[in-house]
């Protein structure tokens, strides 16, 4: 199930307790995931992910997304504990969108593909899902689950910076 099953949380957090400790004396800055946004475009590589047949690839990917979230916050939590002046951050593949033309159409398709990318460093350095991507979940018939005590984790052990990759710029329009 890869990211979809909550249970990684449990390893990934395990792992990164391991690491901090081994490299306490070595290593500052840190990231908890490179490129997690990478889940939405390449669900196997970012996610681990296989679906089923008839399965809610959407679904599945954005409640994988949120398991990173809060594997990503028990890192930060274990980091800080660890190694109290260390600086840990998150990271994105940013592909930056520009309208094709200045059509109010073409704008708002850009904002809305630049949003499916923020919206990743948000929760992380924001500690919150922002409201345009719970209007945008409901509006697509998207359930995470979330266990108790997630939003309040998210909220507490925010990254202290956002590093990206930026590999091109890409244009939108609503006209194909």
């Amino acid at each position: 199930g890869g990211w979809k099953n909550r249970k990684v949380i449990e390893f990934y957090e395990r792992y990164a307790k391991t690491v901090f400790k081994r490299y306490q004396h070595k290593v500052k800055y840190w990231m908890t995931f490179n490129e997690i946004n990478v889940v939405l475009h390449a669900p196997f590589t970012g996610g681990g992910l296989v679906f089923e047949e008839g399965e809610n690839k959407l679904n599945a990917m954005y409640q994988a997304a949120h398991h990173q979230f809060v594997a990503s916050a028990l890192a930060v939590k274990a980091g800080h504990d660890i190694i109290p002046d260390s600086k840990i951050g998150c990271m994105i593949a940013a592909t930056t969108t520009y309208p094709m033309t200045s059509k109010p159409e073409d704008v708002f398709a850009a904002m809305e593909n630049e949003r499916k990318t923020l919206f990743f460093s948000d929760v992380q350095a924001r500690g919150a899902y922002p409201g345009y991507m719970k209007r945008y979940l409901a509006e697509n018939n998207i359930e995470i689950e979330m266990a108790e005590g997630d939003e309040e984790l998210l909220k507490e052990h925010t990254v202290d910076y956002i590093g990206f990759s930026y590999y091109m710029s890409m244009a939108a329009s609503t006209d194909p």
